[in-house]
């Protein structure tokens, strides 16, 4: 039996992607249709919220070494636009929070994963991706956090 995985697609996720396609990993496509979840502005607030109704309702049990992580996740609101973003604070990561959030999302959808892709020069150098994630701070946003966790 093969496993499917649903990876994030950002920076680093691409090439781990690449090479999953390469190893005929199947891989569940994003809500763009792609291979993995690209998390954008738009789609990491549907993605934290869904997962945040389903620990409100109960459906989910968190394993008690996610507790930290899940308690230090952020939502941070623009003042200008009231648009959320979310984020683990400065220093600290979020691997966990997006890892179930991700593994939620997956159990919602019933569709098709992608095929072995056709073989192809990656875009991705040898030596590795940037390092940063390229985020400032803006004096247009206030943080809160999420205590119920």
């Amino acid at each position: 039996q093969t496993t499917t995985v649903l990876p994030e697609r950002n920076s680093i996720g691409d090439p781990n992607i690449e090479m999953l396609l390469r190893e005929g990993v199947p891989i569940m496509a994003g809500p763009d249709g792609k291979p993995g979840f690209e998390t954008t502005g738009t789609t990491k607030p549907d993605l934290i919220e869904l997962l945040r109704l389903r620990i409100e309702r109960g459906e989910i049990t968190i394993p008690k070494e996610y507790a930290g992580e899940m308690q230090a996740y952020q939502m941070t609101r623009n003042r200008v636009t009231g648009r959320p973003s979310y984020s683990a604070p400065a220093g600290l990561h979020d691997d966990r929070v997006m890892s179930l959030a991700l593994a939620v999302w997956a159990g919602t959808r019933n569709f098709p994963v992608s095929a072995r892709q056709p073989e192809q020069k990656s875009r991705w150098d040898v030596g590795g991706a940037e390092s940063g994630d390229g985020s400032t701070g803006s004096p247009e946003t206030e943080g809160s956090t999420w205590r119920r966790y």
